[in-house]
């Protein structure tokens, strides 16, 4: 059975929604939901990578929106998968803690 805090400091939404710190990646971050996406979560903090068929809009989205406190991070289109999540592992030992496959 969980325990009750009466003063319930954790369901804060600083708290609650707190993505400082999260590595991420989201595919189609260069433009329209997987942007939106980016940018909510460089803003309050993460660290992502975005993904996209379009190398000049994922740039684009680095010049435009890499002002913090979180960073953007561009990444090629990968031909597969397993090329794409090789290429993080070697960047990110400890993984990563969210994955937007948009």
């Amino acid at each position: 059975m969980a325990t009750l805090n009466k003063s319930n400091e954790d369901l804060k939404l600083n708290k609650l929604f707190d993505v400082s710190n999260f590595i991420a990646i989201v595919t189609g971050g260069g433009t329209g939901i997987g942007l939106m996406i980016t940018q909510a979560l460089v803003i309050n903090g993460a660290k992502v990578y975005i993904t996209g068929r379009r190398q000049e809009a994922l740039k684009s989205v680095v010049d435009q929106y890499n002002t913090g406190p979180g960073k953007i991070i561009a990444l090629p289109q990968k031909d597969d998968v397993k090329r794409l999540a090789e290429e993080v592992a070697s960047k990110e030992s400890n993984g990563i803690h969210l994955l937007v496959n948009n």
